[in-house]
Parts: C-alpha cells; sequence; structure tokens
C-alpha cells in the first residue's frame, strides 16, 4: 500500500513540474541581453528601451542601463526606492 501512495505521489510531483514549466514562459539564455546580479533583461525589453532614445550611443546606452538597474537594486536594499522623490529621479534621468 505504502508503494502505491508513493508512485501516485511521485506521479503527481511529476506532473505538477511538468505543467509548470510547459505552461510559464521563462526566458532562454539567448533571449537574454544583460544580467546584473541576477535581473535579467531580455532582447525584446532592451530594444524597446533602446528604440525610446532618441540617439543612441549603444555603449553609453547599455552603461546607463547597468548603473539604474545598480541604483534600483541598491535603493531596494536599503529601503528607499518607495521613496517618490527617488522614483522620479530615476525616472527623469534614465528614462
Amino acid at each position: 500500500m505504502k508503494y502505491i501512495w508513493y508512485l501516485i505521489s511521485l506521479a503527481a510531483s511529476a506532473a505538477v513540474f511538468i505543467a509548470y514549466y510547459t505552461t510559464v514562459p521563462h526566458p532562454l539564455d539567448k533571449d537574454i541581453v544583460i544580467s546584473i546580479n541576477q535581473k535579467n533583461i531580455t532582447r525584446e525589453e532592451f530594444n524597446a528601451r533602446l528604440a525610446s532614445v532618441h540617439n543612441p550611443d549603444r555603449q553609453e546606452f547599455i552603461n546607463s542601463l547597468v548603473v539604474r538597474e545598480l541604483m534600483i537594486q541598491a535603493a531596494e536594499k536599503e529601503g528607499i526606492d518607495k521613496n517618490e522623490a527617488f522614483r522620479r529621479s530615476i525616472q527623469e534621468y534614465y528614462c
């Protein structure tokens, strides 16, 4: 009887695992352009942000993107990311 319950629980776990990984879209490694402290920026997101810049120098844009993300991560760590003044300054300078 234990053996049957073991097989049923194993099959149920496998079904949940398979259902999750086949329905939730996960970015492929080839789709990730930049990774900043485990925060991935996909090719689609990168191109959308690059298109919003008027005169893009690609390397300068990448540097700006990295600095912006590092500042946001540091703000989250310090708990000031909810501060409206901080959010406004990030938006004005980096968007």
